[in-house]
């Protein structure tokens, strides 16, 4: 007889979800809840910063959360935004400890770009994956401040110096 006919193709296995769902689902806030992040959510969001891509393998990111003074001192810097700053119920700070600067300071070195454009990347990450926690909660808002400070003097001598 005749050969028999090849089954029929399998349905193709279901899609995962968009890779760029978070991307979507991230948002500046200036509103917070009042309650904490959960620090399980906070050590995961910072695993997944430090896997940053960082062409020299500086690692050139530093993370602080901010306690009451710091955050008090932080805020009066900028008094037309003190108020605002005040209501964010937790604070992670993020500093750049450049691996090369410039003659005058200045992260304008080919290390000190990629030192601070791996620093931007890990503070993505960070807050993609708080993004991602919080849509598992719902959609309930980190209340997590990040900023990036580009110029932290005492970091920069002591990479420098080092």
């Amino acid at each position: 007889g005749a050969p028999a006919a090849p089954p029929p193709p399998l349905p193709p296995p279901s899609p995962p979800p968009p890779a760029d769902d978070m991307l979507f689902a991230r948002r500046s806030v200036v509103a917070y809840r009042p309650e904490p992040v959960p620090a399980e959510a906070v050590q995961r969001a910072l695993e997944a910063a430090v896997l940053a891509p960082n062409h020299f393998l500086t690692e050139p990111w530093r993370f602080y959360l901010a306690g009451p003074e710091a955050r008090a001192r932080l805020s009066a810097l900028n008094a037309a935004k003190q108020a605002a700053f005040e209501k964010v119920p937790g604070w992670l700070v993020v500093t750049l400890v450049a691996s090369d600067l410039a003659p005058d300071g200045s992260f304008n070195t080919k290390k000190g770009l990629e030192d601070h454009a791996a620093c931007a990347a890990a503070v993505q990450n960070f807050m993609l994956s708080l993004a991602a926690a919080g849509s598992a909660r719902r959609g309930r808002r980190a209340s997590l401040w990040t900023a990036s400070l580009h110029s932290v003097r005492c970091e920069q001598a002591s990479a420098q110096s080092g």
